[in-house]
């Protein structure tokens, strides 16, 4: 098995009908051959996360309330969850998973139990006040989304942009860990346990993946800080 790479589009620009969903490259031959594709995947791809080292690839389409998984050894598809979208409504991407929990983020970090196949009932605590943009839908003004940083860390990335010539953008960075409890109760409990906050100020940027596009070593000495 070679490395692959994934896609997240829709359909709106006819990228779905010529963009294969996910790829991996022949090592020996140089080449990237596509997936298997899947009916429900016409409409576009909204969320994907790898897991167990490239062997497993969830899958959220487009337009789509169900959750798959895809077997990159075997080449097969399992239905993980057809109500999975129709819990939350929409989520920022790219998700992310600690311990079989997937993350994702709404206005609130929401987790997944995957061996459970469902939804924890209350969002994770502990990240309120943490500058998590009202409008993080709006690229143009706000973003946010998760990051997995390893040792189970996780780092909720912020960014605000002000309306000036210089395109002043404000990066929020809150490093936090995962704890369960049951507190007595039949299900268990998510907290967050802020590790670190830290914030940078990036002159002439318009937005946060502009930022980590030409910003790449600074990127990475950001998430090695914290």
């Amino acid at each position: 098995m070679g490395y692959h790479r994934c896609s997240t589009y829709s359909n709106s620009s006819n990228a779905a009908s010529s963009t294969p969903w996910a790829e991996v490259l022949d090592p020996f031959m140089h080449k990237w051959n596509p997936l298997p594709s899947h009916p429900q995947l016409s409409k576009g791809v909204h969320s994907l996360v790898v897991l167990d080292g490239g062997k497993k690839i969830l899958v959220y389409p487009s337009q789509s309330s169900s959750l798959f998984s895809y077997d990159v050894e075997d080449k097969s598809w399992d239905l993980i969850d057809e109500t999975f979208g129709s819990s939350f409504g929409e989520f920022q991407t790219p998700c992310v998973v600690v311990d079989d929990i997937l993350y994702c983020l709404s206005t609130e970090v929401r987790a997944y139990d995957l061996a459970k196949r469902e939804w924890f009932k209350k969002p994770v605590k502990g990240l309120k006040g943490r500058d998590v943009p009202s409008r993080w839908y709006n690229r143009d003004e706000s973003a946010a989304f998760l990051v997995h940083v390893g040792n189970g860390r996780l780092c909720l990335v912020c960014s605000e942009s002000s309306i000036s010539e210089n395109a002043i953008m404000i990066v929020r960075c809150t490093r936090f860990r995962i704890r369960k409890d049951s507190d007595g109760e039949e299900e268990s409990r998510l907290y967050a346990i802020i590790e670190s906050l830290r914030v940078y100020t990036m002159d002439n940027c318009n937005s946060l993946t502009d930022c980590l596009a030409l910003q790449e070593a600074w990127f990475n000495s950001l998430l090695k800080e914290l």
